[in-house]
């Protein structure tokens, strides 16, 4: 397809999406390390990004990241479809989300991606969210398997500036500690965001681990969002 019909192609399409109300979102971000519930994801920096569509009450998209615990795998790729709704002061979102690595190509010994499903409700600058994987291929063999995890979340926002503080705690990052157990752990995550520029922003956060086995944590991102 020559580049004017692959552009002609991609302006019809995109006008397409516009009149039928599509809106398509993302956001780049450069971390210093990749933290997930309190467990370092691999060493060193990693750079991420989230490319999402929404029309109504429904958003899916895909989060990208890369990684560099295994010499196999370059990239965790989560694919994500969620519905969400507002009533009164209330928001409320539920969803899944499909964890792989290299797109669908390779989770453990016993499938190619695991799923997890969610629910989340926010009134004023409270939070909390619940999630659980349920017994599936990539749990199968697995006496640690993750179950289910979850955050309570505070947040306030000045000008330029929002501060958060999460609780979280289950027993899914119970199975990626060093020496992986069946019992709950817990961690406390604060962070700064601060405006840099327009569509900029700067975050630190500091994970605090309420449980030995999990080690303290500071680290930085930077994002851009478009």
């Amino acid at each position: 397809m020559s580049r004017f019909k692959t552009s002609l192609f991609i302006s019809c399409l995109y006008v397409s999406c516009l009149f039928a109300g599509i809106k398509f979102t993302g956001d780049v971000t450069a971390v210093s390390t990749y933290v997930f519930r309190g467990i370092k994801q691999g060493s060193g920096p990693a750079l991420q990004g989230t490319a999402a569509w929404s029309c109504g009450y429904l958003t899916g998209g895909l989060w990208l990241s890369s990684v560099n615990f295994s010499e196999n795998i370059e990239t965790e790729s989560d694919f994500f479809v969620e519905a969400s709704w507002v009533s009164g002061g209330l928001e409320t979102a539920a969803g899944v989300m499909f964890y792989s690595y290299d797109g669908f190509r390779t989770f453990n010994a016993y499938a190619d991606y695991e799923l997890e499903i969610y629910a989340k409700a926010a009134i004023g600058p409270a939070g909390l969210s619940l999630f659980h994987v349920p017994s599936q291929k990539s749990t199968a063999g697995d006496p640690v398997r993750s179950n289910f995890w979850m955050e309570l979340n505070l947040q306030h926002a000045f000008p330029e500036t929002a501060l958060s503080a999460t609780f979280g705690t289950g027993t899914y990052s119970s199975r990626y500690l060093e020496d992986p157990k069946k019992e709950s752990v817990s961690t406390v995550v604060f962070s700064i965001e601060k405006a840099v520029a327009e569509d900029f922003s700067a975050n630190y956060f500091y994970s605090m681990g309420l449980d030995p086995s999990i080690g303290d944590i500071l680290y930085l991102t930077l994002s851009w969002c478009f």
